[in-house]
Order: C-alpha cells, then structure tokens, then sequence
C-alpha cells in the first residue's frame, strides 16, 4: 500500500504521514515528580487506516463506475447463493442499481428481496 502511496503522491508526502504515527518521547520530568507521560507505539492500525483513506479519496469513482460495482457485487453475491445455498439461478434476479443515500456515511448496502411460493 506503501508503494501505491507513493505512486499517487510522494514519498515525502509518505513520511509525513508515517510521522504523524511514530511514537513520541516523553518530555523530560522537572522537579521532584517523575514523568507520567509514557512513550507510545508506532501506532500501525492508524497508519494504514490513514494511507486506504487517502487513497480512496484520490480515486473517486464516476457513475458508470459505481453502477459496474454494484452490478460486480450483485453477481458475486448470485454465485454465492447458487454455489452455496443451492438456490437455482434462474430464481435469482438482479435489478438496476440505484445512488445510496448520502447520510450512510461511506458505507454499502445490498438489498436483496424474497419470495415464496
């Protein structure tokens, strides 16, 4: 993901991100009291939180992308049903996908309906 980073950006667009990660030194106690301030971790979960984010940013999909994804997850959501549920696939219908709402907050959801006979 480094190296897709750097890519779309630079790498001293890298390390400032890297640094806004890396652990801090604790500041030198002053008087009688010792330091309560402990050194943290390079905290990695945050980073690479950091760097897929703004990666995504830079790649913003266009309508006809985002109907192409969705017709993508629809399809991999029919073979799954087809090769695991054995659901026949002739029962299974994918319809025209529509624009989320825009309160989800980056989040997808995948509709599915069903009948019985």
């Amino acid at each position: 993901m480094e190296a897709l980073f750097i890519d779309m950006f630079s790498e001293a667009d890298l390390v400032d991100l890297r640094e806004r990660f890396e652990p801090t030194i604790p500041p030198p106690s002053t008087g009688d009291a010792p330091s309560e301030a402990e050194p943290r971790s390079f905290d990695q979960a945050g980073y690479r939180t950091s760097l897929r984010d703004r990666l995504v940013q830079a790649q913003p999909l266009q309508g006809a992308e985002l109907r192409q994804l969705a017709m993508d997850r629809a399809l991999a959501a029919k073979s799954h049903l087809v090769q695991a549920g054995g659901v026949d696939d002739v029962r299974i219908f994918i319809l025209e996908a529509h624009p989320a709402d825009s309160s989800l907050e980056g989040r997808v959801l995948t509709g599915l309906s069903l009948t019985g006979d």
